[in-house]
Formats: C-alpha cells, sequence, structure tokens
C-alpha cells in the first residue's frame, strides 16, 4: 500500500504535533495523461482502503455507475484509523512504542490538509469528484471547505455539517465498553487479545443495529417470533431478531485505540464551531454539488441535509438535492443499490459524467 510520509513536525488543531506522521493510500484506475479524471473517495467511520473495504462500494468498479475504465479513485486514510496513516497502533518515533492513549486527538480536518500534500505529490491539481457518505460526507464538506475550488463535482450521502447528537452518545457508549473492559487493559494490551474484547462485541453490534430501521426488523422477524422454541429461563436468547444482534463477528483488521480516536474525530465533528468562514469558503465553489439523503434515516435526516442544500442554493452554487427510501436506514448509500441507481441516472442527466 503507497504511503505517502509528511517530513517534520505537522501542527494538529489542537496544538499538538504529529513527527513525521504518515498517510496511506490506495489507487483504483489508471490516472489520464491530464490527471483529471481523478475521484477522491472518502472512507466510512470504520471503513479502510483495501480492497475488501473499496468493493463495498457498490457503485464504483469497472462498467459501474462510477466506472473505473474512465475514472481513477484515490481513496486515503485518515490520521488515527486503524488501517493505515498514524495512530494509536503506530510508533512513537519519540518512544519507539506504540503511541497507544498517549497519541494526541486529530480532527477530520487535519487529516483533511495532510491529504491534500499526498495529492500534491502525486500531481493532482485538480479533482474530478469528491464522493463521501456519512463519516466521509464529514471528511468531505472539510475538503470542500479547506479547498472549494478543487472539485468539480461533489456527492455527499447521508451526512451534515456536524455530528448527530445520537451518533455522539452511541460513540460514548462505546468508549465506556472499552474502557469497562479488562481486556483493553487502560489501552495497552496484545493484539491477540484484541477479539477477546467483549466490547468489541458491543461495538458490531451496535453498528450493526444502527444500520437498519425498526421496519426492517419488523419485516424480517417478527413473523419468526412464534416459530422460536419458548423457554421457561427468562434468560433464553433464542428469538430471531436475538440470535441476529447478537452473533459473534471477528473484526481482523480493526485496533481499538485507533477506533477510539476516529470515533472521537467524528463525536467532535462541528463545521460552523471550527470554520465558522465556512460560508465565504463555499462562496467559492464552482462544483455541482449532489446531496443524497434517506427518508428513513435518524441519524442524518431529510431536514439536516436540505438546510445544507438551501444554504448552497442561496449562494447561487449548483447543488442538487435528491431523497431515497430505504428500509436500510443510515448507510443504505452502501448497502441499497436498488435504492440508489436512480440517482445516479439523475446526476448522469446532469451531466456529472462526461459525454
Amino acid at each position: 500500500m503507497p504511503t505517502f510520509t509528511y517530513r517534520g513536525e505537522y501542527k494538529l488543531e489542537n496544538g499538538n504535533y504529529l513527527t513525521n506522521p504518515l498517510i496511506q493510500y490506495e489507487i483504483y484506475g489508471q490516472p489520464n495523461d491530464r490527471k483529471d479524471n481523478i475521484i477522491v473517495l472518502c472512507h466510512t467511520l470504520f471503513g479502510g482502503i483495501d480492497q475488501y473495504n473499496y468493493s463495498q462500494y457498490w457503485f464504483v468498479g469497472p462498467g459501474k455507475p462510477i466506472d473505473t475504465n474512465q475514472f481513477c479513485i484515490i481513496m486515503m486514510a485518515n490520521l488515527g484509523a486503524s488501517h493505515g496513516s498514524t495512530s494509536p497502533k503506530t510508533i512513537n518515533p519519540s518512544t519507539n512504542k506504540k503511541y497507544g492513549t498517549e497519541f494526541p486527538a486529530v480532527t477530520i480536518n487535519d487529516s483533511v490538509c495532510i491529504q491534500r500534500k499526498v495529492l500534491e505529490t502525486l500531481g493532482v491539481s485538480n479533482v474530478y469528484a469528491l464522493i463521501g457518505g456519512s463519516f466521509g460526507g464529514f471528511t468531505a464538506f472539510c475538503w470542500l471547505t479547506e479547498y472549494p475550488q478543487l472539485f468539480k463535482n461533489i456527492i455527499i450521502f447521508e451526512s451534515d455539517i456536524r455530528v448527530s447528537q445520537f451518533s455522539a452518545a452511541a460513540f460514548a457508549l462505546v468508549k465506556n465498553q472499552f474502557i469497562s473492559d479488562p481486556k483493553w487493559n487502560h489501552g495497552d494490551y496484545q493484539d491477540h487479545h484484541i477479539n477477546e474484547m467483549q466490547a468489541l462485541q458491543f461495538t458490531i453490534r451496535l453498528n450493526r443495529l444502527c444500520q437498519v430501521t425498526p421496519s426492517t426488523f419488523d419485516r424480517l422477524f417478527a413473523d419468526k417470533s412464534s416459530d422460536s422454541v419458548r423457554s421457561n429461563n427468562f434468560m433464553d436468547t433464542s428469538l430471531p431478531a436475538e440470535r441476529w444482534i447478537l452473533k459473534k463477528t471477528a473484526w481482523n483488521y480493526l485496533d481499538p485505540n485507533s477506533m477510539l480516536c476516529t470515533l472521537n474525530s467524528s463525536s467532535n465533528f462541528d463545521l460552523e464551531s471550527t470554520r465558522p468562514q465556512y460560508i465565504e469558503q463555499w462562496k467559492k465553489l464552482r462544483s455541482n454539488i449532489f446531496l443524497i439523503a434517506c427518508n428513513q434515516d435518524v441519524e442524518y435526516t431529510i431536514a439536516k441535509m436540505n438546510s445544507i442544500h438551501q444554504k448552497l442554493n442561496a449562494m447561487d452554487t449548483k447543488s442538487h438535492f435528491f431523497v431515497i427510501d430505504s428500509e436500510l436506514g443510515h448507510g443504505a448509500f452502501l448497502s441499497d443499490q436498488q435504492a440508489i441507481e436512480p440517482i445516479f441516472k439523475m446526476m448522469r442527466s446532469k451531466q456529472l459524467y462526461p459525454t
């Protein structure tokens, strides 16, 4: 996996420094001679940039709506994340030990500013499209605020310019579970202890729960409840919905400290507070902007995304707002191809893709 190294002391927004921080990235497809077919794809909260995580973006690939026979996709890992860049699991050059809980808090904007250096190193001076959803949408909003004239097209799914308080509360539950888990050992754990952490299973299950709507549970499980064997033990967990949510899953690439660092970046994301000049920056936008909301998303509602659309329209930017229906709710952009495909057709009609 290619790696960019920032040489020297990199100053973070909170005033701390990282020495020679690394950003790992992956390239899918080929840049053309002019390097004007580049698409920056921002990863999700727990997602990576490797082939496995990239494959979750069903709309990207040869012959797909974002056709890698035509476009070159660049994915860059955020600082602090589990899958690439400098993070709690990497070595602190000052101590020659893993940073662990000594790793400084980083912001999404810290990541974007160093990721811009990656593009410069690759010789990319303009980007055909910027794409992100949910946490990746946070990253995209930072990009378009810091570098408003860099992008020709911007696509953001189910996101906002600040974290939802529902999400922040869920992240607090996750943090509390890890702090209370003896296997986490105050952040000083061995790799082989990770999948033994009950807190990890809690996180996987909570994430699973937040990706679907109550109607999905009713459709999948309500009619099956009567088929289960009734138990006289009130501690029984044999109902179909119980078995589904409690199913154990390995999450081999995830590092708990790095995950907690990324959750902190997300919990503190508030563009209005940290970038009060964002409106002035947005006035410089010359991009086609496509905002896609989901009716059933309880985290980043239609009203929130429409508010952003209205702000952009007030500046005479080329903003387009779409709403989908999906029982899969938050995260439908990755898991409900049938709901999203018509949006890509409409974006094509608005000349997102060159003819």
